[in-house]
């Protein structure tokens, strides 16, 4: 592959997201009221979940689009690699952090994903 903008500003696109993520996961100066922090996820982290989830489909798009281009056992099965299938279980995990309301589950759900990526 020739390393073109085409190629290789999805890659640099998803940096971004990744580092975004970060930052809105992380107490900044934004509110330094915060009681705690559960409190300051509360208020902002969820946005972090959802750059996290469009992060993982950007990767799993670029994962079949990068790789269809090598030899057929890749080009047969690219887009249902073992990569895509750990970002599908991470993206439902992300789903059931942002969508329940039970701190159990919320926890659950982080620490699976904290191994999974731990990982892989």
């Amino acid at each position: 592959m020739i390393w073109t903008w085409p190629n290789f500003g999805p890659a640099l696109f998803n940096c971004i997201i990744l580092y975004l993520s970060a930052g809105l996961v992380l107490p900044g100066r934004r509110n330094s009221d915060s009681e705690s922090l559960l409190m300051d996820f509360e208020k902002h982290g969820r946005l972090s979940l959802v750059t996290l989830a469009t992060m993982l489909v950007v990767v799993s798009i670029l994962n079949g689009y990068y790789f269809a281009d090598l030899d057929s056992y890749y080009h047969l099965s690219h887009w249902l690699s073992t990569a895509n299938i750990l970002n599908i279980v991470l993206l439902t995990l992300i789903f059931i952090v942002l969508l329940t309301k039970r701190f159990a589950l919320q926890v659950a759900g982080t620490v699976m994903s904290a191994i999974l990526q731990t990982a892989a």
